[in-house]
């Protein structure tokens, strides 16, 4: 009962975060998108890489998880990030990838 509870909650705080990305320009409110991404995958156990799509006004067309991984490594595909945004008739693609660790490697803090 508590897990599914949690699970409700989790689902409408990622839902509550995400209204105001919806139909928004997305580079303009760059705030409310870290927000976004950061209650969408915070808590996540496993890393994901995230694409999020959008048309020439920067507007949200898609918010779509590309791979899952494990604890530690995400597999990227170009060719199916590429394929996904030309069906999607995108303009632009934010790139999102957490990191399950908690700590940043070194080639990420430089």
């Amino acid at each position: 009962m508590a897990a599914a509870t949690l699970k409700v909650v989790r689902e409408a705080a990622i839902r509550l975060a995400r209204a105001p990305v919806i139909n928004t320009s997305v580079i303009s409110s760059w705030d409310v998108l870290l927000d976004y991404c950061r209650t969408a995958m915070n808590t996540l156990p496993t890393e994901q890489f995230r694409l999020l799509f959008l048309d020439r006004k920067n507007t949200l067309i898609a918010d779509e998880v590309q791979q899952t991984g494990t604890v530690d490594h995400t597999p990227l595909y170009p060719r199916e990030v590429v394929k996904r945004a030309l069906a999607l008739h995108a303009s632009a693609i934010i790139m999102v990838h957490n990191r399950t660790c908690r700590r940043p490697i070194s080639h990420s803090i430089q």
